[in-house]
């Protein structure tokens, strides 16, 4: 097995118990796993083949959160923003799902998903999290260069369509990962039967959390627009009890949260909340593109960072996101948050993401033993100070090459 050392002016390990930026680095690696990372003099081996690149190495990036299956309805869905207004969560789904139906051609569809992972693997994307409602979009991600984890979302909250769940859910083998869409649209039955199935097979719990208003309206009283959406679709058959809650005091008081619990967007929180996913070791996935786009409001994200979370980033999908780009979400939250350090967010991106999917002792940095997976960042010459804020400004405006 060849051993090889890349060098390069920058080095951003993102990995604790090493510097944040190494001047005239070096990352010493076989064809799979990092060996060794430090300054470039303290590398040199006359047995390591070593290769000279000018420009940044980083650890690859992760999309914490994807539905791939509905990449098809980026354009569709753009253009029909006249079907609901900004923050109006419940008619945006409504029109998605009709414009869903009204699609015929599955082979276009599938085209669709696999040039979404073919963008996101050119702009440094190593691993997604993918969720979809249907079986076949399992394969979408199975044979490309992408890492792709899929979830089959269930859901179902009336009897009747928790009862047709649970009948699905029942003929999946342990190998199919299955989760939940939303505390609005799972009964209580059903959440509790996906979570202990995530812990029987040692896997990830996502699910969107705290989105809109219009949900927490929906959980605290039953009422409002998620309500009337419900109805309109025959998902409402007055046996879900609301909580009376927020929505991660629901999940608390169900037992849902512990580690491996993704709460996915987790906009509206309050402070209460925030020290509950703490103390629980909750993950948090933002995905600020797709907030903007359907203009639900910003998530509390130094709430977060001053309760020691680093959140994960997530694109969510084509029909809410005009780019499926990690390097945009992070330019965007900057641009929400400009008092958060770049350091941070682009720790986001790549150890968030990594702990996010519990994948911590593999990816999200470049350290011994890690998956040497890295990209070099061509970049101008400009001073050590500014590297994250050039990452995470413009990360993706120079070539991206991957390593």
């Amino acid at each position: 097995m060849s051993t090889m050392l890349h060098r390069a002016r920058w080095i951003v390990p993102m990995e604790p118990g090493l510097p944040e930026l190494i001047e005239d680095g070096g990352i010493l690696c076989n064809d799979k796993k990092v060996i060794k990372v430090g300054f470039f003099k303290d590398l040199q081996r006359e047995n390591a083949l070593i290769t000279h690149h000018e420009g940044i190495i980083v650890p690859a990036l992760i999309n914490a959160h994807i539905h791939l299956e509905l990449s098809h309805l980026a354009v569709q869905q753009s253009e029909d923003t006249n079907l609901w207004q900004p923050g109006d969560i419940a008619s945006w789904i409504g029109s998605l799902l009709a414009k869903r139906q009204e699609i015929t051609d599955p082979d276009n569809a599938r085209k669709n998903s696999q040039k979404a992972l073919d963008f996101m693997y050119q702009q440094g994307c190593a691993v997604a999290l993918d969720i979809g409602n249907q079986l076949e979009s399992k394969y979408i991600g199975e044979s490309h260069t992408m890492d792709v984890h899929f979830f089959l979302e269930i859901l179902g909250l009336s009897r009747f369509a928790q009862d047709k769940a649970f009948a699905v859910l029942a003929k999946l083998p342990d190998s199919m990962n299955a989760t939940a869409h939303a505390l609005y649209s799972t009964g209580t039955d059903m959440l509790k039967a996906l979570k202990k199935r995530c812990v029987k097979t040692d896997t990830v719990f996502p699910l969107h959390v705290a989105e809109s208003h219009d949900e927490i309206t929906f959980l605290q009283n039953g009422t409002g627009k998620i309500r009337e959406l419900l109805e309109q679709r025959d998902a409402w058959d007055g046996t879900f009890a609301p909580p009376g809650t927020g929505a991660v005091h629901y999940l608390e008081n169900l037992g849902l949260l512990d580690e491996k619990t993704l709460c996915v967007h987790a906009v509206h929180v309050n402070s209460d909340e925030i020290s509950i996913l703490a103390k629980k070791r909750a993950k948090v996935c933002l995905c600020p593109g797709s907030n903007r786009y359907l203009g639900i409001g910003k998530a509390p994200v130094e709430e977060y960072l001053n309760n020691e979370m680093l959140p994960a980033l997530g694109t969510d999908s084509a029909a809410s996101n005009p780019s499926l780009s990690i390097w945009r979400e992070m330019r965007l939250l900057l641009e929400d948050h400009p008092e958060v350090d770049p350091v941070h967010i682009f720790a986001m991106a790549t150890q968030g993401g990594a702990q996010a999917l519990g994948l911590e002792k593999e990816m999200g940095g470049l350290g011994p033993g890690k998956k040497a997976v890295m990209l070099l960042i061509s970049c101008p010459e400009i001073p050590g100070k500014d590297i994250f804020q050039y990452l995470v400004n413009a990360g993706d405006a120079e070539p991206i090459k991957w390593l």
